[in-house]
């Protein structure tokens, strides 16, 4: 399933020296996320890591900051108490 999520280009995330944001993809648990994420290496103030990052054919890697499907339970039987 595609969920509507929120990006930012990888070349204008908001970098501090205290603080460097991880993209929601990072830590989502999501089985059926069907949205272009895949892993990318980048280099964050000269730092090479891999992210999962949104990725289109027309346009750079971007960092996901908000998803209607982000999650990062690892058990559904949670989920579905909440609600």
């Amino acid at each position: 399933m595609e969920y509507p999520c929120s990006c930012i280009l990888i070349g204008k995330l908001p970098i501090t020296s205290e603080e460097i944001k991880n993209p929601l993809c990072d830590t989502c648990t999501r089985t059926d996320c069907s949205n272009p994420i895949h892993f990318v290496k980048i280099s964050i103030l000269g730092i090479s890591e891999k992210h999962r990052c949104f990725v289109t054919t027309h346009s750079d890697p971007s960092f996901v900051i908000e998803c209607k499907g982000y999650t990062d339970r690892v058990n559904k039987e949670d989920e579905e108490d909440e609600q």
